[in-house]
């Protein structure tokens, strides 16, 4: 009888959650923000591109006086350049729009400054003549080299494939931008989860008090598989959201690159085993966790609105760790992190972030998530004492002592 009561509650609250408008409206409004947001980063990266004139330097005449000797005139002619030896006459050329830019590259290129003179074309636009005159000297230094292999690496210079090691354990890799970046995602993923459904955590006990339907229910269902329900519904309701939230933008990253921000892409992720594994651990262990406590707060009061502070304060204290960021990734190991690290409602979000970055040793991820699933256990058990307890009291907050003190 109890399975299926419990199978009842899943069903019928993962139903009437998916039934309604509203959710299917917040759950689609994240990808298509996302959607815009890329489309619109783009669009602004090439916008500003074209403004800075850097694809199209060949169409900027100019003239240039060069003291330094360094500068090649053959390269210069290719670049729509002409060498002059009057720098007043460059300077009047500019001035009276016969050409665009005037360059005068002095004598000590190291310690002088190159005088760069060109027709105003706006902020950006004017960005692209420093461009033009850094691309004709460094070509220029190119073109003198007889070796084709130094010139090259002097023109593209080397890449680089970097390894670090982790706890001097020889041949552990330690993670790279794309394994930070997969730690992220599971960062955003919990962050995503905790706005898009909190306030349905804290309702999914708040609606059958303030609709007086709590007495009649525990007649037909025991209190911990009402919670356990709930808890279950949330969860797949949570997979669900994040399903209709990230397989939208991942398929549109895949389709069309292009749409990524500047230096990011999909190809870039690194598949850690241990990033993926801890992670998981701390998205899941986080989500129960808030999960539990939402629904704990939800049976101590009468109404949504009683409950606003505890509320709050709890969402809060998902955000407490961004605003340590820095110290998070730079000393791991200072007291404030660690403490982060180890208090539950601040454990989740700092866990993940230490571990994108490749500083969160797994025993102390251990510790942590022991802490968390303890912590989400007291407050599960506190939730169907205070489930039992307020069950007929709709109109003031529940006494937690005179709760616990009960049968």
């Amino acid at each position: 009888m109890g399975r299926h009561n419990l199978r009842t509650v899943i069903s019928f609250e993962v139903k009437r959650t998916l039934t309604k408008p509203l959710f299917w409206v917040a759950a689609l409004v994240v990808p298509v923000l996302a959607v815009a947001a890329m489309v619109l980063s783009t669009l602004s990266q090439e916008s500003a591109r074209e403004g800075a004139g850097n694809p199209e330097l060949q169409d900027i005449a100019f003239v240039f006086t060069d003291e330094s000797g360094l500068v090649s005139p053959e390269v210069a002619t290719s670049m729509n350049g002409t060498k002059i030896a009057d720098s007043q006459q460059g300077l009047a050329d500019v001035k009276a729009g016969t050409v665009d830019a005037y360059f005068a590259f002095g004598a000590d290129l190291l310690n002088e400054p190159v005088q760069i003179h060109g027709v105003d074309i706006g902020l950006f636009g004017n960005s692209g003549y420093e461009s033009l005159a850094a691309t004709l000297i460094q070509s220029s230094l190119v073109a003198q080299v007889d070796n084709p292999e130094v010139a090259e690496l002097l023109l593209k210079g080397p890449t680089f494939d970097v390894t670090t090691y982790q706890d001097g354990q020889d041949g552990k890799k330690g993670g790279g931008s794309g394994a930070m970046m997969l730690g992220i995602m599971f960062l955003l993923v919990f962050y995503l989860l905790i706005v898009t459904l909190s306030n349905r955590m804290l309702s999914s006990t708040l609606e059958e008090k303030e609709n007086r339907v709590t007495e009649m229910i525990l007649t037909t269902i025991d209190a911990s598989n009402l919670l356990i329900g709930k808890i279950v519904s949330l969860t797949i309701i949570g997979i669900i959201q994040m399903a209709v939230i990230m397989v939208p933008i991942f398929v549109l990253a895949r389709l069309f690159p292009n749409v990524l921000p500047e230096g990011l892409s999909l190809e870039q992720l690194e598949f850690d085993p241990q990033i993926i594994i801890v992670g998981t651990l701390m998205l899941v262990c986080g989500f129960v966790l808030f999960t539990v406590s939402l629904v704990a707060v939800g049976a101590a009061m009468p109404t949504v609105k009683d409950a606003q502070g505890v509320f709050t304060a709890l969402i809060l204290a998902v955000m407490v760790p961004m605003f340590v960021i820095t110290q998070i990734m730079a000393s791991p190991d200072s007291i404030v992190v660690q403490a982060l690290t180890y208090f539950p409602y601040f454990a989740p979000m700092t866990g993940m972030l230490r571990n994108a970055m490749g500083n969160l040793p797994l025993w102390q991820a251990g510790i942590s998530l022991a802490l968390m699933l303890a912590v989400s256990y007291f407050m599960f058990r506190l939730a169907i004492r205070l489930f039992r307890y307020g069950s007929v009291e709709y109109s003031k907050k529940i006494d937690i002592r005179s709760a616990l003190r009960s049968g």
